[in-house]
């Protein structure tokens, strides 16, 4: 089989031909074997910290009142963090980055999502990462998202677990990357690594 024949829908993809040893846009979806195939992908992360610090003052009385904000500052600027995900489950193997192994096999046809769960208080954060299938009727892994911060002038710190709920110090997040059914044209809903940056506020009431 020449080059010049070559499709990504031919039956002889495992052939040998140049177009295989050529990396695919990261998580590009493929039918498989009973099942959709995704291309080696990465999720990118980081984060950054506000601070802000907060005094108190005797009211006269033998009590204290909050005084307004004192200061606030940010925390230095941190680095991407790159993690492998995993297939079908937190427990599956990791995506392979070499090359010619384009494609990993999933366990079916359905809606194909990157799901990852963040521990704020766990020195890596993202604890789990994987591509995940879900069947039409499924419905996989339950987002759920890290609970919002109240307007308060207490000490509040999801890296420590001060002042937090366990709501607060955890959650599931996904996106979809598309979807892939048995004799049917793949949609394509994201073409490139995911990118996961947001920022955190630390509450410090001194005094």
């Amino acid at each position: 089989m020449s080059d010049s024949s070559f499709s990504v829908s031919s039956a002889d993809f495992d052939g040998d031909h140049t177009l295989k040893y050529h990396r695919p846009h990261p998580f590009a979806l493929y039918h498989g074997n009973n099942g959709a195939m995704v291309a080696y992908g990465q999720l990118m992360w980081r984060v950054d910290v506000i601070d802000f610090l907060f005094t108190t003052s005797s009211d006269g009385a033998g009590g204290y009142v909050v005084d307004p904000m004192d200061s606030a500052g940010q925390d230095a600027i941190k680095k991407l963090n790159v993690v492998i995900p995993k297939l079908n489950n937190s427990n599956g193997d990791p995506m392979d980055p070499t090359v010619p192994n384009v494609y990993h096999q999933l366990d079916g046809y359905g809606d194909v999502y990157l799901v990852w769960h963040m521990e704020f208080n766990e020195s890596e954060i993202v604890t789990e990462c994987f591509v995940e299938v879900i069947p039409e009727g499924g419905s996989g892994t339950t987002p759920s998202e890290a609970a919002a911060v109240s307007t308060s002038h207490t000490t509040f710190n999801r890296f420590q677990s001060v002042g937090t709920s366990s709501s607060h110090l955890s959650g599931y997040y996904r996106v979809k990357l598309g979807t892939v059914n048995r004799d049917e044209l793949v949609q394509q809903d994201i073409s490139s690594d995911v990118y996961w940056s947001f920022f955190l506020i630390e509450r410090l009431l001194y005094g």
